[in-house]
């Protein structure tokens, strides 16, 4: 099954006064931290991010993020969705300069995510795209973490991801990766931390957003993702 990776939002900024949250985050979260001061939450317990390192959280990793109120944190970020996951609980970490290889990659993410205009050319989102998968993988390798290579979980996320438009049902995802439903929810769930009803609800809210800011109408996000018009959607939005 090919790589595929979903880019949500990019930037390059100091996080904001109020900088908690991701209670349960729904997409990977890639950081790299310029300076400041800061750090993660996990299990009640406060780790502080260091200066000069890449911070890869996985997705439905219940991790919080948090900042003083003084020096916050200055820091280039990316939300995105990856297909084969990163299955993990915990916050990965990697120095970019233990690896030429990695420290070149480190310079295309930092010089395409100063401007969110990346995601508007689709060479630059696809190089973008890439330099994720590749970053992604080397901070997998260097933290002995799992990719996901469940064929059944892989065949539903690639279909949720590559289907959005049509009317997506979780027996019909079950049939696709012949399983009965209640097994596939349950396998879905154990590898991917969240059910695939919930799953494909928030993928396509994600996208919808997207789709929006790029300068589509409602009415023509709303077809992409597969709701009834606009008003369905807009409920769905206002409703998660």
């Amino acid at each position: 099954m090919n790589e595929q990776c979903e880019i949500a939002v990019i930037g390059q900024c100091t996080v904001p006064r109020d900088w908690i949250g991701m209670v349960k985050n729904d997409i990977n979260r890639l950081y790299y931290i310029h300076r400041g001061n800061g750090g993660y939450i996990k299990d009640g317990v406060r780790t502080e991010f260091v200066s000069g390192k890449l911070y890869f959280i996985p997705a439905f990793s219940k991790i919080r993020t948090y900042a003083p109120e003084e020096n916050r944190i200055y820091h280039t970020y990316a939300d995105f969705a990856l297909i084969p996951p990163i299955i993990s609980k915990n916050v990965l970490s990697l120095d970019p300069h233990d690896d030429s290889d990695v420290e070149a990659a480190l310079g295309v993410f930092l010089n395409l995510c100063k401007n969110r205009e990346s995601l508007k050319n689709p060479d630059k989102e696809k190089y973008l795209c890439d330099t994720l998968v590749f970053l992604s993988k080397k901070i997998a390798e260097k933290n002995d973490s799992t990719v996901l290579r469940d064929n059944a979980v892989l065949t539903a996320l690639n279909y949720m991801h590559t289907n959005l438009k049509e009317k997506i049902s979780i027996s019909d995802l079950a049939e696709i990766c012949h399983m009965s439903t209640e097994g596939f929810i349950r396998k879905f769930k154990t590898y991917i931390g969240e059910t695939p009803y919930s799953y494909l609800k928030k993928l396509k809210i994600r996208v919808a957003l997207r789709l929006r800011n790029s300068g589509m109408s409602w009415e023509e996000v709303a077809e992409a993702c597969g709701y009834a018009d606009s008003s369905t959607l807009l409920h769905a939005i206002k409703k998660d």
